[in-house]
């Protein structure tokens, strides 16, 4: 090994004035499963350097909806899911590198009961599903080329337990701590940058595997986003 570089990321998410302009909905349903953004999303790691990076993710869930149409929920459903990931990723060479998403998750769930009269509070938390990813670069990044075109494949291991209870009843799959599944994620990412801005591109799929008589939908995703460096330990990304 020629070097080690260890680079911290903090990345700070302009997303409020976002917010404003876009409105998304998703189901809380799905959220054990939902693809960490940015996360898989990751260039390849320059030659022989580690990467070492920190992601926090914050979602909350207050609604019930059928497509975009908001619709009554007896049950005045509150979900939030927390979810801090350590990433690790190593160049091995200069078009391909390796990567271990390792996820920590904290999940809590408030619904009311109409017919007992009467609240249920369940909430969980400890390592996910973490995810070995390897990837290549048909049009590398280097020192000099700012630049990368990348392909990568991605294996979900069910390391997170799916036995956690609740009064003695096991709480369902959303609320478990991992899917249980082994699933299987295929990426396609641009990266171009220019100082002190730089462009991402990414879309990934999921494909997920059944799990005792369970199963979370396939996903597809993409992420448009766009960095600007404050400092050389400090980004602002959108």
């Amino acid at each position: 090994m020629k070097s080690l570089n260890i680079r911290f990321i903090i990345s700070a998410a302009i997303i409020f004035a976002i917010g404003f302009a876009i409105t998304a909905y998703g189901q809380n349903c799905c959220a054990p499963a939902v693809p960490q953004q940015g996360v898989l999303g990751e260039t390849v790691a320059l030659p022989h350097t580690l990467e070492i990076g920190l992601h926090y993710e914050y979602l909350r869930s207050t609604s019930k909806y059928e497509g975009s149409d908001e619709i009554d929920d007896p049950n005045l459903t509150k979900a939030i899911w927390k979810r801090a990931t350590l990433t690790l990723a190593y160049g091995i060479l200069p078009k391909f590198g390796v990567s271990a998403i390792i996820p920590y998750i904290w999940k809590y769930k408030d619904l009311y009961i109409p017919a007992a009269d009467i609240w249920a509070n369940n909430k969980t938390d400890g390592l996910s599903d973490i995810t070995i990813f390897a990837r290549y670069s048909p049009l590398a990044r280097s020192f000099v080329n700012f630049r990368e075109l990348s392909v990568g494949f991605g294996v979900k291991i069910p390391t997170g337990a799916t036995d956690r209870q609740n009064f003695n009843f096991t709480l369902p799959e959303e609320l478990q701590p991992g899917t249980g599944s082994w699933d299987y994620n295929f990426s396609l990412s641009y990266y171009q940058g220019f100082e002190p801005v730089d462009f991402y591109l990414s879309g990934i799929y999921l494909l997920t595997t059944e799990y005792e008589d369970y199963k979370f939908g396939n996903q597809f995703s993409y992420l448009l986003s766009s960095n600007f460096h404050l400092r050389e330990w400090l980004d602002i990304t959108g």
